[in-house]
């Protein structure tokens, strides 16, 4: 029953975040955060306290959206598991019904 083939990894931390920030502020994606001190040098003290209540905004619709991520996912894992069970389940039954049957009809041709 199980595989014998090695799955793939599941994303890690890292793609998971990149991911999600990647659309809500790039600059924020784990491959951008070593560049930001020389993309930004020539900010002055106002625009860097500016930038960082933006990236505090940022972060809290991180994690809406991390939640939000979050609950599909589990939302879907369980309704697959849901269907998965439920077909096994069926294919037990059917083949319960069969075995019945068969049953049955030895003990009346017998």
């Amino acid at each position: 029953m199980t595989s014998t083939t090695k799955n793939p990894p599941a994303l890690t931390g890292e793609e998971m975040y990149d991911m999600i920030m990647e659309r809500i502020e790039p600059d924020l994606t784990t491959k951008m955060l070593p560049q930001l001190d020389a993309l930004y040098s020539y900010e002055t003290p106002e625009q860097r306290a500016a930038r960082e209540e933006w990236y505090t905004k940022v972060f809290a619709q991180f994690e809406i959206e991390y939640a939000r991520f979050a609950n599909g996912m589990k939302n879907y894992y369980t309704n697959i598991r849901k269907k998965a069970l439920s077909m096994v389940r069926a294919v037990k039954e059917d083949a319960e019904k069969v075995s019945t049957t068969s049953i049955e009809e030895s003990i009346q041709n017998s």
